[in-house]
């Protein structure tokens, strides 16, 4: 190792002692203590300027879970509904923190910010930008279908933090369960008008059934079954009849043969009125006997004919001398029916009525007969046209079924919620349905962050800093020696003596004088801060509304 003597002018300077630095620096800090305290003291009072500038944001957080999965999607679009769950709970999470979302809520707080921003749609928007910012939304689902939500708002005013939370959770959930009552509506009447529609076609169906029962007369048409039991019967009665028929029609031949051989009528004698009637009926009688034996044997000019002759007429001129009229023919006679033959007209009569009785028998069974085989000739078009129709009926009917028991589900939910509206709107309560609210929003006491403590601490560090830096940096960057022993250590030489500074009165009344003027300056800026800032904090009416509007609107510009 080389060795270097204080002697020799080229030899290196030693090198520098560390310890010797340090305290060279803590020297030159001690020598300027007074800039060092105010230095920090200005950045204090700068700190706690910004602490009562700088805002602190308050945090409210409401917690609520809804239990039925299929209302995720009431606030959805149409062509949003069929995405997967969790893209669709990302949607709901920007849809909350929406601007049509945000402008609903404060629509209903009407904050003074959000009022004065009314005029301005770039200032209103920047608001918006904020207020999103600040709003945190989280959705979870849980192993039963549940879904959890979280809402996080961050603002100045604790009170304001815990009204926007709340409120945009009753808005969401109001809206929610509005879209959900009305899809639900609109979903009742799409199936009600099924229902009317199946309806409609059911008693279309029933109606054209019955028309057609009516138009060919189907329930007289009978059963397939019924018909044959009917044409047997018919075909056994049939030759039946048509014996008796033709047994009715041999009786009748016979009786009217029987008929031809009798006569009608037969001569019966005429009753006397009286014995002197008789007698001379008697008279007339053997006269006339005797005249007719005579006839035949004696001729008209004979005297026994003659006598013959008188005779009878003696004894019609005794007969008409009893009263008998002289135009009336005499004769002791008159036709009367006969009475065989009056009974045999009788049983003709009888047998003709029998035979007419079983014609008509005959005809009517034969008629009968020909209905009952045309009822089974039409029968096959009339139940295969029926059972199309029955089907048709059927169908509407089982259609208009199932339209009902899809629809009775919605119909009964309909009347729930609408009950349930009801029963809000008399209570004057708001009921949040299938949702379950788990912690409300409340004013938070304390901020997210000590913003405060964190400025005043940076304050306090900067001050320092700054204090210190300037003496530091004067003490390197200064071109003289401020010690002995530094002349010694920079030039590597001992020092024999030294001579200390020789100051005259002007020079030191000059020193007094600067200090003087510094430090007063120094209390005049501390005291001209300490002022500004005890009239900001407990005077604040005396200062402008320019100064107040630009402070709040900075604070807000912050946020």
């Amino acid at each position: 190792m080389a060795e270097y003597s204080y002697g020799d002018p080229n030899a290196p300077p030693p090198a520098p002692d560390p310890r010797e630095a340090i305290q060279e620096v803590l020297r030159a800090i001690r020598r300027n203590t007074v800039r060092v305290v105010f230095a920090v003291l200005v950045a204090l009072m700068i700190g706690y300027a910004l602490t009562l500038i700088w805002p602190d944001k308050y945090m409210s957080e409401t917690k609520f879970v809804l239990r039925e999965s299929r209302i995720v999607s009431a606030t959805m679009a149409d062509d949003l509904r069929d995405i997967p769950l969790p893209r669709k709970l990302a949607t709901l999470e920007g849809e909350l923190q929406s601007r049509k979302r945000i402008d609903a809520v404060m629509g209903e707080l009407q904050w003074v910010e959000w009022l004065e921003t009314g005029s301005s749609e770039a200032q209103r928007r920047e608001l918006v930008l904020k207020i999103k910012r600040n709003l945190g939304v989280q959705m979870e689902t849980d192993n039963v279908g549940g879904t959890h939500i979280t809402l996080q708002f961050q603002w100045l005013r604790p009170h304001k933090a815990a009204q926007f939370v709340n409120h945009l959770r009753d808005h969401w959930i109001t809206l929610t369960l509005d879209n959900h009552r009305r899809q639900i509506e609109d979903h009742k009447e799409r199936l009600e008008a099924v229902v009317a529609e199946r309806q409609d076609t059911y008693q279309a169906a029933l109606r054209a059934r019955q028309k057609f029962e009516q138009e060919h007369d189907v329930p007289s048409l009978l059963t397939l079954e019924v018909n044959n039991t009917i044409k047997g019967e018919l075909m056994v009665k049939i030759p039946e009849a048509k014996a008796q028929l033709d047994s009715a029609i041999s009786r009748v031949e016979r009786l009217e043969g029987e008929l031809s051989s009798i006569e009608p009528e037969i001569e019966l004698p005429v009753p006397p009125k009286s014995p002197e009637h008789a007698q001379a009926l008697a008279a007339l009688a053997q006269a006339r006997a005797e005249f007719s034996a005579k006839q035949r044997d004696y001729t008209p000019r004979n005297p026994v004919y003659i006598k013959a002759e008188s005779a009878v007429k003696e004894a019609e001129a005794k007969l008409e001398a009893l009263g008998i009229d002289e135009n009336t023919p005499l004769n002791l006679t008159k036709l009367q029916t006969n009475p065989a033959y009056f009974d045999k007209v009788q049983e003709w009569e009888l047998a003709r009525e029998e035979e007419v009785k079983w014609r008509a028998q005959v005809s009517r069974l034969e008629e009968e007969l020909d209905a009952v085989q045309a009822r089974l000739d039409k029968l096959p078009l009339v139940n295969s046209r029926m059972q199309e129709l029955d089907d048709a009926v059927g169908q509407a009917s089982k259609l208009l079924e199932d339209a009902n028991l899809e629809a009775q589900p919605i119909r009964d939910q309909v009347a729930q919620l609408r009950r349930q509206v009801q029963t809000n709107a008399d209570a004057g309560e708001f009921s949040t349905g299938p949702f379950e609210v788990l912690e409300t929003g409340v004013e938070p006491e304390t901020p997210v962050l000590p913003i405060g403590a964190l400025i005043m601490a940076f304050a306090l560090v900067a001050g320092l800093v700054l204090g210190v830096a300037g003496p530091i940096l004067g003490e390197f960057t200064r071109s003289s020696f401020g010690s002995v022993k530094e002349v010694s250590r920079n030039l590597g030489v001992p020092v024999l003596g030294a001579v200390d500074l020789i100051l005259t009165t002007r020079d030191t009344r000059a020193r007094l004088v600067q200090r003087a003027l510094t430090m007063t300056t120094m209390a005049l800026v501390l005291l001209a801060m300490g002022t500004a800032l005890y009239i900001y904090t407990n005077l604040p009416e005396v200062l402008p509304a320019s100064l107040h509007n630009f402070v709040r609107d900075l604070r807000l510009a912050l946020t």
